[in-house]
């Protein structure tokens, strides 16, 4: 594979040597990965290389008892950890990469004590909310508090229909279960439509809450896409 524009963004002394954190173009992608000082290669991951883009993305290197991890975090990440397969956080160091490589994705590299099977990047934004491989890098502008509130009340509408379908459909035994849910979700639904916020207000809503769907489902009973509620 022919390396293009080859950067050392980062060295390290480990366990197995010294290593050297790189980035280069390759097949018209961008790679980040980690070189022996002799130049040869640990391994590497293409950015943008799936459908999604994500918020982080990252491979590591399991040795018996310690493992290398290494990969690339989004504009929105500010610091970045490698866990172990207990739970256990070490600390990274995030670097830029060259601008004519890339501008917005930085790459991420750390270390990580008492690894058996696995270790991962995870990774913070300023709010202090965790992020790992599973999250996609946001589009678009944020939501607006009133945004996010009618959100909230769509999935919480859509849920009431679906578990008020499946109520009546249940067995008894299913319905016990069935009901908590119902209970939970109006309990949130309440909160939208009581005139003042107070416990009692709230768990007389909630009742009527309950009863109201329950009638609608009689009447128009209400299946969403396959996988349960609407997100």
């Amino acid at each position: 594979m022919k390396h293009q524009n080859r950067s050392v963004l980062d060295e390290m002394d480990t366990r197995d040597g010294r290593l050297e954190l790189v980035a280069y173009g390759s097949a018209g992608g961008v790679w980040i990965g980690v070189d022996r000082a002799d130049g040869r290669s640990l391994g590497a991951i293409e950015l943008r290389s799936g459908s999604v883009e994500k918020q982080l993305m990252g491979t590591s290197r399991v040795e018996p008892t310690w493992a290398l991890a290494w990969g690339a975090v989004a504009p929105g990440i500010v610091r970045a950890h490698v866990r172990n397969d207990e739970g256990e956080l070490f600390p990274t160091k995030i670097v830029r990469l060259p601008t004519e490589l890339e501008r917005e994705y930085r790459a991420v590299w750390g270390i990580a004590e008492r690894c058996h099977d696995r270790c991962e990047l995870i990774g913070y934004d300023d709010d202090g909310m965790l992020f790992d491989e599973s999250d996609p890098r946001p589009t678009g502008s944020a939501p607006t508090d009133l945004e996010r509130l009618e959100q909230i009340r769509r999935h919480v509408h859509d849920s009431l229909r679906y578990y008020a379908t499946a109520y009546l459909n249940g067995t008894d035994e299913d319905r016990e279960r069935i009901r908590a849910h119902l209970a939970t979700l109006a309990n949130v639904m309440s909160i939208f439509e009581i005139k003042s916020l107070d416990p009692g207000s709230m768990l007389a809503r909630r009742s009527k809450i309950i009863d109201r769907y329950l009638d609608d489902a009689r009447r128009d009973p209400w299946m969403p896409q396959e996988g349960g509620p609407s997100g």
